[in-house]
């Protein structure tokens, strides 16, 4: 019996380390890289084109809900970075609420509703992760003050 690994198969590669992937509504795969690369790798992986770059080190992606901007975490500038899909602009969204700056934003996940919640992951070997939220115009607020270890990837 054939294991399921050994049905598995290479969708793309050359990547720098993508750590968070996301799909768009078209097909493609949005992926991160650990010298701040943004991937877009086209339906079937033929083609994998860097759409922007942070100059940090992506962690977790995820689309808006009409997929009309990607929120990118960003281990090396603790941001949350919004990247525009029609003119691929990277802005800055959020370094932080309420007094908080991240250290580590790790993972974003949206609501139906564009409220985008950040997993905070704290600090290597330290138990501060949280989860912060922020409205569709970047207000934001600690969701969830943990404390957690190392929060990471979330789904709702």
């Amino acid at each position: 019996m054939d294991s399921i690994l050994q049905k598995a198969s290479i969708y793309a590669d050359g990547l720098d380390h993508p750590e968070g992937v996301a799909v768009h509504p078209d097909g493609s795969v949005w992926a991160g890289g650990e010298a701040g690369q943004v991937y877009r790798i086209s339906e079937g992986g033929k083609k994998v084109e860097e759409i922007a770059n942070t100059g940090g080190f992506v962690l977790g992606i995820a689309f808006s809900p009409g997929a009309e901007w990607l929120a990118v975490c960003d281990l090396g500038k603790h941001c949350v970075w919004k990247l525009n899909l029609d003119n691929h602009k990277l802005e800055m969204f959020a370094s932080g609420a309420e007094g908080h700056r991240f250290n580590i934003p790790n993972y974003p996940v949206f609501d139906w509703e564009g409220n985008l919640y950040v997993s905070e992951s704290g600090a290597f070997r330290e138990v501060k992760g949280k989860v912060l939220k922020f409205s569709p115009d970047g207000e934001g607020r600690i969701w969830h003050p943990g404390p957690f270890n190392f929060a990471n990837g979330m789904a709702l």
